[in-house]
């Protein structure tokens, strides 16, 4: 009897908190020149249920999100509401499922701290990997045709892994509610990423414009007539935002070239003319930098910036919303 007591009465008391929260919650909505955000994080602080928070890069904090804003983040000293559009993440050649859980890779770390803060929003195109079997190969035979085909728009019609990451973005994308998306392209998968942004947008499919394009670790040269058509596009205000991460010595970076014979000379260099070569997995500058979460973070510092700033806290704990 006693037991069923204590337990009837913490129920009870479990019960009050959880109503008195909740309309804490409902009565602490931002109102201009009034704190918010402090008052919310102190609730959660004092019941101990700070579960929709996680830290991200440079100590930013990243809370669930509220009425007018799908990531609310602490950022550059001011707490900020954004409207981040869908992202998709096109990966490179030796992409892998232990990606999902290797915390030491670049991979692991835009795709977790993007999913945290995206949650559905950000997606891993998995079909704009090759369908090669033996890891090895497959990996070697993709940077190989990304290399080789890096320099020149393709048909995608002619590509299947370009095909099917258009039609795969495509059907999710229809049911997104936002009008615009993100594209991030990593080494093999930047190639795939240019090529498949030309097709959406010049396809029959509804989609007019490309906010954030990222190519990082890419072997496109700006210059090249592929590095040409983005610029072109983004001059047309179709791609909002064109950025290309460059990895720290990696001659990876637009080794495509302007043309085949410039990208073949590119792709002898890397592999065979250069030391350490391509193929050493422990000291070439690319694959040094596949395990970088630093570039992780850099990547996404790009989206954020570009992102619909909602409204700000400032260090005075006065909320502005934006126009």
């Amino acid at each position: 009897m006693k037991i069923n007591s204590l337990l009837k009465s913490f129920i009870t008391y479990s019960s009050i908190i959880f109503i008195t929260f909740t309309n804490d919650l409902q009565a602490s909505s931002p109102v201009e020149g009034k704190p918010f955000l402090k008052y919310l994080k102190d609730i959660k602080i004092e019941k101990n249920e700070r579960i929709d928070e996680f830290y991200y890069a440079d100590g930013k904090v990243v809370s669930s999100n509220d009425a007018i804003s799908n990531v609310v983040l602490q950022y550059e000293g001011k707490s900020m509401g954004f409207s981040i559009n869908r992202t998709y993440f096109i990966p490179g050649a030796g992409f892998t499922k232990k990606d999902y859980r290797d915390a030491s890779t670049f991979n692991y770390e835009l795709i977790n701290s993007s999913k945290e803060a995206l949650k559905e929003d950000f997606i891993t195109v998995e079909s704009s990997i090759r369908k090669i079997p033996f890891l090895p190969l497959r990996a070697g035979l993709s940077g190989r045709w990304a290399i080789l085909n890096g320099y020149a728009p393709l048909d995608y019609n002619t590509h299947k892994n370009i095909k099917r990451t258009v039609f795969e973005i495509e059907e999710n994308f229809t049911t997104s509610s936002g009008e615009s998306m993100n594209i991030i392209g990593s080494s093999y998968g930047s190639v795939v990423a240019a090529n498949t942004v030309i097709a959406l947008l010049e396809r029959d499919n509804g989609i007019d414009k490309i906010d954030v394009l990222i190519l990082s670790a890419s072997m496109i040269d700006q210059e090249s007539e592929l590095g040409m058509k983005l610029k072109t596009l983004q001059e047309e205000e179709k791609i909002a935002v064109l950025y290309y991460q460059i990895t720290p010595n990696d001659n990876i970076t637009a080794c495509s070239g302007k043309s085949k014979k410039e990208a073949r000379k590119g792709f002898r260099r890397v592999v065979f003319n250069t030391a350490p070569s391509i193929i050493n997995l422990k000291k070439h500058a690319h694959n040094i930098a596949s395990k970088s979460p630093k570039r992780a973070n850099e990547v996404f510092d790009v989206i954020i910036r570009n992102s619909e700033v909602n409204w700000t806290i400032d260090n005075n704990d006065y909320f502005t919303q934006s126009k």
